[in-house]
């Protein structure tokens, strides 16, 4: 292949193309396209409406491009036309970089790496979401931000109301509780007026979080996939909803361990000199998932811890692991194991089953 650049200022949709790197940024696109003959063709700058109408006229391709808000929404527009998307991490086009490109970045120098970075074959792709996953995971992400903002509007009150000597409780979050001891202090009207509009702000962001929770809810009452994850102990609605939209087809994954390594549950691998090393766990994939997972451990060894956990073999698995394990160890081992169950209920289209759960692959009957 010729590594020659032809520096273009117009999308030829006559050419035939090998493979096409696009820089997204917020308004417009870097370009770089690889034909059939060899030739690099760069594009500085090109609009999404160039780009979705070329790609209208022009033969079926790979284009490929970085994971962003962007790369969903246009890999299925792109999709539509025949053309065949792959979403490359970021921190292969940084490697790519420093190593072709002297680690000089810029837009055309990071499409150009996408452009032959996508013709890899054993590159590991991130998964586009479709229409369905990106609606489901939109009222994930705003909900998340409601309850973020909401905390931290109540946490903002309390800790200006004790500036003025108003010690509101830790606990205390009632709207008309908070408004009668605003009222009844002494505070200048302004000051109270401040008060009782960040108390009706922090009440408008906790209705709106509880209404998309309902929605989400909703959801996963008439979805199979979610059906099958809520009946495992510690995943309940909002985590069936995040897993969905992170798993996709289970098929991706073929073994258990996959699944868990997916999200970074797993430690690193640090071996070197024959010399085994575990550090710390990858921390990998949706962080918003693997937080859900994070917390549904916890309530599961809280529950154990008093004595509420039905007995079976998880709970088992959990009084074993006990003893080798600190609280923290635990919670991730705990969470890598709620994954290879909801791996194992899903590859199989089985129902979750109290008898199965916590057992060895190695020690189930063979079927």
């Amino acid at each position: 292949m010729s590594n020659s650049r032809i520096q273009s200022k117009a999308l030829n949709a006559k050419l035939s193309w090998e493979i096409i790197g696009l820089d997204l940024a917020k308004n417009d696109l870097s370009f770089v396209g690889i034909t059939l003959e060899g030739e690099i063709i760069r594009i500085d700058r090109l609009s999404y409406e160039q780009l979705v109408e070329f790609s209208r006229d022009t033969d079926p391709t790979t284009f490929a491009m970085e994971p962003c808000c962007e790369s969903h929404y246009l890999t299925n527009q792109l999709e539509l036309y025949g053309h065949q998307c792959r979403i490359i991490p970021g921190k292969a086009v940084q490697n790519y970089i420093d190593t072709y490109f002297s680690g000089q970045k810029n837009d055309l120098n990071d499409a150009e790496a996408l452009a032959f970075l996508g013709q890899q074959k054993r590159l590991k792709f991130v998964r586009a979401k479709n229409r369905d996953e990106m609606q489901l995971q939109t009222l994930l992400t705003v909900r998340e931000h409601y309850i973020d903002e909401y905390r931290k509007t109540l946490t903002s009150l309390k800790g200006v109301a004790q500036y003025w000597g108003l010690r509101l409780a830790k606990s205390l979050s009632s709207e008309m509780r908070l408004i009668a001891l605003i009222e009844d202090a002494d505070l200048p009207e302004d000051v109270k007026g401040i008060f009782k509009e960040m108390v009706k702000t922090y009440k408008d962001l906790q209705k709106k979080a509880r209404e998309l929770t309902k929605k989400i809810e909703a959801f996963t009452q008439g979805d199979e996939f979610c059906q099958k994850i809520r009946k495992i102990p510690g995943l309940g609605p909002i985590s069936s909803a995040g897993l969905k939209v992170a798993i996709g087809d289970i098929a991706r994954f073929p073994s258990p361990r996959t699944l868990p390594a997916y999200f970074g549950l797993v430690p690193r691998n640090i071996t070197t000199g024959h010399s085994l090393k575990m550090g710390k766990i990858t921390k990998r994939g949706d962080k918003l998932v693997r937080t859900y997972l994070v917390q549904a451990a916890s309530s599961l060894l809280m529950l154990d811890g008093k004595g509420k956990f039905r007995d079976c073999q998880l709970r088992r698995w959990i009084q074993r692991k006990r003893q080798t394990l600190n609280h923290g160890k635990l919670v991730v081992a705990l969470a890598a194991k709620l994954l290879r169950i909801v791996w194992a209920i899903l590859s199989k289209n089985e129902a979750f089953d109290y008898r199965k759960a916590g057992v060895a692959k190695c020690s189930l009957p063979k079927t």
